[in-house]
């Protein structure tokens, strides 16, 4: 009796630590299964897997010929060659080179449709965003003649007389918002002093400036890649290069972008062989 007590107390610790090691075994080899399905990929499938641009990287592109600029160095956008002088430049919320727009990416504007948003949630968010708008002019309109703790009360009951407004309380200096349909209090009014914050500074005018002076920069360093996709990075190899594979006529599309990637870099090489024109890419002058 005791030895079959023995037995049962023992199966009863050791059948749930097998059961607990095979099923981590089951979830190694899942794991296991979906990373080898990534490995199995080549490069050039994984690079055009994560890409944005799914379709012909087809583009035509004019460039505006410059008296002056940055004389040397070299720039490829979209798989293009583009002849120099070069004048980058911000111009309202896009960057160009020599007039042509590099960013954003112009088959991204194309091709990439963005995700539609529904009628209703767009003019919902307009509500809020009016109702956001209409409590700071409130508050700070009437905070420097009116008891605060007065104002806070009248803006609490007209807050609440909104249909867009499930719920709202006071923090301190913070009006907490829960809009309908929300689970929680959603939205933070912030009304610190007695006059409005200044508004944020424009960030993106501040990447635009910052990416006009890493592209000069890379055009400094003797090449700068603009991709299809929207990616901006600098060095290549000689330009002579890509006349020799694309003039190849035994290499494969394919064999051509793998050679290409190895000159720039995945994105670029996939424009370049979508776009090639031996005319852009003479080598007088080529440059490393």
């Amino acid at each position: 009796m005791k030895t079959a007590k023995l037995v049962l107390i023992t199966m009863a610790f050791t059948v749930p630590v097998l059961l607990h090691a095979q099923e981590q075994s089951t979830a190694q080899a899942q794991a296991k299964g979906k990373a080898t399905e990534w490995d199995r990929l080549t490069p050039l499938e994984r690079a055009r897997k994560v890409s944005r641009i799914k379709g012909s990287r087809k583009v035509d592109i004019q460039s505006v010929k410059q008296t002056m600029g940055i004389k040397t160095g070299m720039v490829i956008a979209y798989g293009h060659l583009i002849p120099p002088p070069y004048k980058v430049e911000s111009i309202g919320d896009k960057v160009l080179i020599n007039g042509i727009q590099v960013i954003p990416s112009l088959v991204v504007e194309r091709d990439v449709k963005p995700i539609p948003i529904p009628a209703d949630k767009k003019v919902f968010a307009q509500k809020k965003y009016d109702f956001n708008q209409d409590i700071k002019k409130k508050y700070y309109t009437q905070v420097l003649f009116k008891d605060k703790k007065e104002l806070q009360s009248e803006i609490l009951v007209y807050a609440k007389s909104q249909p867009i407004v499930e719920d709202v309380r006071w923090g301190t200096d913070i009006l907490f918002v829960k809009y309908a349909g929300d689970m929680g209090f959603s939205t933070m009014i912030n009304l610190p002093g007695t006059t409005p914050e200044k508004p944020w500074p424009n960030r993106s005018k501040e990447a635009r400036d910052s990416m006009v002076t890493y592209i000069t920069k890379g055009i400094g360093t003797g090449c700068i890649l603009i991709d299809s996709d929207g990616g901006v990075s600098p060095g290549c190899g000689d330009k002579r290069t890509v006349n020799e594979v694309m003039q190849d006529s035994k290499l494969s599309k394919d064999e051509k972008i793998e050679r290409l990637a190895k000159w720039g870099n995945y994105e670029t090489a996939m424009d370049i062989v979508d776009n090639y024109d031996s005319q852009e890419w003479k080598t007088e002058g080529a440059q490393k």
